[in-house]
């Protein structure tokens, strides 16, 4: 009698460890269309917006991936706080864009003259290496990778294009917050409730892992944005 009483139990466990991590993961799904929502939104506002002008166009479509972390209040990276946000990279022939895959950003101090308004963080990656820096994960700080991105302001022409250049965009300004302690990690959580444990951000972004969310809005918003006949 004992040892089904034990059984039961041990059933009984296995279930309820089962159903909570089914509403896990469809918590994480709910959270991923939520997030890819906002960022195409994020990114069909480039092209209404009056403080995009046509150097930031340009960049935008020469750039060769890019990181969008939607609705971040003013203050809210400053040290240890993060926000959620997709990564998007072109594909080797360029006729698309891969992702997205879901990642987490830290250190920024993204400035309270913006008056309380919600901004959206934009990262470009202007080379390849750019990308594996989104897509890095080894810095030895307790996960994430610190990422050497550029404020659009101190980006000069002159010397080439950064690997990575960085800006906030906010219903009617453009501005440049400090990334000098930028770190980005993956967001293992969301990444695995779309593409299963055996997929990583690197099949997602650089060997184009078919879609496992709808994200049609999404390519559909970036592939007009990152044009420049806007």
């Amino acid at each position: 009698m004992e040892r089904r009483v034990t059984t039961t139990r041990g059933g009984i466990a296995a279930e309820l460890e089962g159903m909570s991590g089914l509403l896990v993961r469809l918590s994480n799904l709910a959270l991923v269309t939520t997030l890819v929502k906002r960022a195409q939104i994020a990114i069909d506002a480039i092209q209404t917006n009056a403080a995009i002008g046509p150097d930031l166009r340009s960049l935008l479509a020469r750039s060769r991936g890019l990181f969008v972390a939607p609705d971040v209040m003013p203050g809210a990276l400053i040290l240890s706080g993060g926000c959620g946000g997709v990564l998007m990279a072109r594909a080797p022939d360029g006729s698309d864009w891969n992702g997205p895959s879901f990642h987490l950003l830290g250190g920024v101090a993204l400035g309270r003259e913006l008056g309380g308004r919600s901004s959206t963080i934009f990262l470009l990656a202007m080379t390849d290496h750019g990308v594996s820096a989104l897509l890095s994960n080894d810095s030895g700080m307790g996960g994430g990778a610190r990422i050497n991105a550029v404020p659009l302001s101190r980006v000069d022409p002159d010397y080439g294009d950064p690997d990575i250049l960085g800006f906030a965009l906010s219903e009617d300004a453009c501005s440049s917050p400090s990334f000098d302690r930028a770190v980005i990690i993956a967001c293992d959580g969301l990444n695995h409730a779309v593409y299963g444990r055996d997929v990583t951000p690197e099949d997602v972004i650089i060997r184009g892992t078919p879609r496992g969310v709808d994200s049609a809005g999404l390519h559909r918003a970036l592939g007009e944005a990152a044009t420049n006949s806007f």
